[in-house]
């Protein structure tokens, strides 16, 4: 296991540790790998992290040499993006940043007896939700940060040819004061 490291800061390289292993001939390309990615990223929150990344490693695939993992360059990209992202809302009282959820994503944001309900979906996910039979709805009261408790879902069948798939197609972030 090598124990060296190398720290960036602007300009300035800082090194420590020995290197136990040969060096890396293709590392150049690995870090232009990630560096374009992060730039890709940035520049346009609305694309799927893992869709970038994909796109990317089909221009390596014909290069032999050993990439990081898909999921690790996903979750880089989302560190990347963190720092260009709005903060969270500690109250009820902030303005919701459309600039980072794309045009007519957010659908209502209503205020009900002291809560707050963000509704959200595509045109896409709203008509398949109307032309849908049967809906399933979701609460889920453990992946939303505070000020929020609860995020809920609509879900329906969709079936594409012999395929049959449950999709989200709607979603509310439920806030209470």
């Amino acid at each position: 296991m090598c124990t060296a490291s190398v720290t960036q800061e602007g300009d300035i390289f800082q090194g420590k540790g020995t290197h136990t292993h040969a060096a890396d001939p293709l590392m150049r390309k690995k870090v232009e790998l990630k560096r374009n990615l992060k730039t890709e990223a940035v520049a346009d929150v609305f694309a799927a992290s893992c869709r970038l990344v994909d796109d990317h490693m089909k221009v390596f695939e014909a290069i032999d040499f050993n990439l990081p993992k898909p999921q690790t360059l996903t979750r880089i990209l989302n560190c990347a993006r963190e720092k260009h992202r709005p903060t969270d809302p500690s109250s009820l009282d902030f303005e919701v940043d459309t600039d980072f959820i794309g045009d007519r994503f957010l659908r209502g944001d209503e205020r009900v007896d002291g809560e707050r309900h963000l509704i959200f979906a595509s045109d896409d996910q709203l008509s398949r939700l109307q032309q849908s039979n049967r809906w399933f709805v979701d609460g889920t009261f453990h992946v939303v940060r505070k000020p929020f408790y609860q995020l809920l879902s609509v879900h329906a069948f969709l079936r594409h040819e012999d395929c049959l798939k449950i999709i989200m197609l709607l979603q509310t972030m439920v806030y209470l004061c």
